[in-house]
């Protein structure tokens, strides 16, 4: 996922736990950060983009790259790629 139009730098996500969730986010750096979110919590995870998350249960959680929401399909794919853009 590339976002159109960032309004905020690449260098970290936010998320917001909507139920419990577990979340892996590795950046370009290979810093590895686990998360296990209660519902109504929220993480920013700072690295450098690219980014590769993982997570088990997608509609559990809200993602936010470069100041947007991103939107997960609900493929059964455990992975997602955040890319940035330049502001």
């Amino acid at each position: 996922h590339t976002p159109s139009n960032p309004l905020k730098p690449g260098n970290y996500i936010y998320i917001e736990a909507r139920t419990d969730s577990q979340l892996c986010v590795l950046d370009s750096q290979n810093k590895l950060s686990t998360f296990t979110l209660k519902a109504g919590m929220n993480q920013k995870v700072h690295g450098a983009a690219p980014f590769l998350l993982n997570a088990s249960n997608w509609q559990g959680l809200q993602v936010f790259f470069q100041g947007r929401p991103v939107r997960v399909e609900q493929d059964g794919n455990p992975h997602l790629m955040l890319n940035s853009l330049p502001l």
